[in-house]
């Protein structure tokens, strides 16, 4: 069970970092000190967008793994640049809270944002380092056809999904990246690995937490404490 849990973490780490538009374009702005910025492309097909921008962080960490074992503060902060940019942190934050976001004001729902945004980055960079994400390949990566990418345009369908399946270690793994697009970019909106939807087992966490809180601040507090343990 436990092996099972963390590999499930681990997942979520890698992909909560790996999902930016551009098959191609890459430009690195102060590179000593920052993560490479990646920029978007809409018309970039998402399967497209999943394998490439995925190989360009595993070959990141395969260069770099070393000095982030020796400085974790590094690789914090060029993950937070990174995910800055990719996730779609307020529509994911809205979803998490589920039904009980209605009972949120604006300022909780930022606040249960911005809380999510800084939490998690620093967890997950943790949890690359401990379960060396660097040694993933990615074996299969499904195709978007272009009538899928019109539906979601013309609003019958809510997310674009792709399925990826990767190894570590001569294990494989299957995961369903589900993505939107906003501000003109295509971001990471929910994961699922192996049959296991991440978002559905946040939001069942946050409304467990709810029932026994009855209070919108106090959940969004225990919440995040909980993301450290």
């Amino acid at each position: 069970m436990c092996k099972t849990k963390c590999l499930i973490v681990n997942i979520i780490a890698l992909i909560y970092i790996t999902i930016l538009i551009n098959d191609k374009v890459y430009a690195n702005t102060n590179v000593a000190k920052k993560s490479p910025v990646l920029t978007s492309n809409l018309e970039t097909n998402p399967s497209v967008v999943a394998k490439t921008i995925t190989e360009h962080l595993i070959e990141l960490f395969k260069k770099n793994i070393t000095s982030y074992k020796k400085n974790e503060t590094i690789m914090y902060d060029q993950v937070k640049d990174i995910l800055n940019n990719i996730i779609a942190f307020d529509e994911i934050s809205v979803s998490i809270m589920g039904k009980h976001a209605n009972k949120a004001t604006k300022k909780q729902l930022e606040k249960f944002s911005k809380l999510l945004k800084d939490n998690l980055i620093e967890f997950y960079s943790k949890v690359f380092i401990q379960f060396e994400a660097d040694k993933f390949i990615i074996t299969h990566v499904s195709t978007v056809s272009q009538r899928e990418i019109d539906e979601y345009k013309q609003g019958k369908r809510r997310l674009i999904s792709v399925k990826l399946k990767i190894a570590k270690n001569n294990e494989n793994y299957a995961i369903k990246y589900s993505l939107i697009q906003l501000d003109n970019q295509w971001k990471l909106k929910n994961i699922t690995f192996n049959q296991t939807n991440v978002g559905v087992q946040l939001r069942n966490r946050f409304s467990e937490i709810y029932d026994k809180e009855k209070d919108i601040d106090k959940s969004i507090d225990a919440w995040v404490d909980g993301t450290k343990s």
